[in-house]
């Protein structure tokens, strides 16, 4: 019996340090004051919605009427050797803000190689949703790209 309960106990620590371990390495970091830095840019011009959500909407909440728009435009750029590149943009839950467009990547600025990862939401029903979406940087010294950084947004809507 006691064997049974070593055994037992070794593989939950086993199990413990392999989940450490891969968090360690691949889960994005969870960090928003990672974010805004700097001001936002201009929203991308190709943009329309009641309201834009920006790096600084990191970690905040948003309250938006039924029926109204709203649109994630995050600013990264591609250069030949380098990217600062947006993924996995998702809604926790489509039924409170539905896809109108996107998310997709729109070159806003050809000279400074800025890529914006941009997508429009209408607010469908009652209720909350969190936006989400993983900054990645990718290049420099390396040529590889780091494990990214989680972004995210929480829309309440009336």
């Amino acid at each position: 019996m006691n064997q049974r309960l070593l055994a037992l106990g070794a593989g939950v620590g086993f199990l413990a340090a392999g989940i450490w371990i891969y968090d360690f390495l691949f889960v994005p970091i969870d960090d928003p004051s990672y974010f805004c830095g700097s001001p936002d840019p201009t929203p991308a011009t190709t943009v329309s919605a009641s309201l834009v959500l920006q790096e600084c909407a990191a970690n905040k909440t948003f309250t938006l009427e039924k029926g109204r728009t709203i649109a994630l435009d995050l600013s990264g750029s591609a250069g030949v050797d380098t990217s600062d590149l947006w993924k996995d943009v998702t809604i926790s839950d489509a039924s409170v803000l539905s896809t109108v467009s996107g998310p997709a990547q729109i070159e806003e600025d050809s000279t400074y190689r800025r890529v914006d990862e941009v997508a429009v939401y209408r607010a469908a029903k009652s209720g909350q949703a969190t936006i989400s979406a993983v900054r990645q940087s990718c290049g420099g010294n390396t040529g590889r790209c780091d494990k990214g950084h989680m972004w995210r947004a929480t829309v309440r809507v009336n």
